[in-house]
């Protein structure tokens, strides 16, 4: 019987090269959807602002035991966080390619109004705990289109032990890497894993449009 070989631990370079001219053909391809730059660099000083305003809540990317989606979180530094799927990076990539760019007062009025999604479907054990309900579909979101959308910084929480207890330095981070449109963009659902390679991640995050 044939041995199946090990799997190399690197490509060789003529394949790295041509993922590399694929992931510049996309970034220079007029097919990417592109958020205007001002409205860029507007959500990044409003997520600065999110941030450093204690009485609004944080989105967290994380789920499963003791961090039920749309619940609340009282972590140790006393911030609110609210654990979620990707739903409210949906929010935020559409609302910047929309143009709107809220007041942190609009912001919160939509965070209190339930109108910022936090899964794409809630379970009944987490609806039975979730004080936050809205869910992807109500809103328009890049999946709808055909779309999947990427970050280029990866958002993954890998913290070990309870949210409530995960350094706070490490939660700011999280939620500006997940929340800026700066840090995200998009690529056919058809071929959505390729917004996960290096080479895409790598190209994309080259780009400072709004500097």
């Amino acid at each position: 019987m044939r041995q199946l070989p090990n799997a190399p631990l690197e490509l060789p370079p003529e394949i790295e090269k041509s993922l590399c001219e694929l992931a510049d053909s996309w970034v220079e391809s007029s097919l990417r959807p592109r958020i205007e730059p001002l409205v860029l660099k507007y959500w990044d000083e409003l997520v600065d602002s999110w941030l450093a305003e204690a009485s609004l809540p944080l989105y967290v990317r994380k789920s499963g035991k003791g961090s039920s989606r749309g619940s609340i979180v009282h972590h140790v530094s006393e911030r609110v966080l609210i654990p979620t799927d990707n739903s409210p990076a949906h929010w935020s990539f559409m609302s910047a390619f929309g143009g709107r760019q809220p007041t942190l007062a609009q912001v919160k009025a939509e965070i209190d109004a339930d109108r910022v999604p936090v899964a794409m479907a809630l379970s009944r054990v987490e609806m039975s705990s979730a004080k936050f309900r809205r869910c992807r579909g109500d809103i328009g979101n890049p999946n709808d289109y055909g779309w999947k959308l990427c970050h280029v910084r990866p958002v993954a929480l890998r913290a070990r032990g309870p949210l409530s207890h995960v350094p706070v330095e490490t939660i700011y981070r999280h939620f500006r890497d997940f929340i800026s449109p700066s840090n995200m963009f998009l690529i056919p659902k058809s071929i959505s894993g390729l917004g996960e390679l290096p080479h895409f991640t790598r190209a994309l995050g080259q780009l400072r449009d709004y500097l």
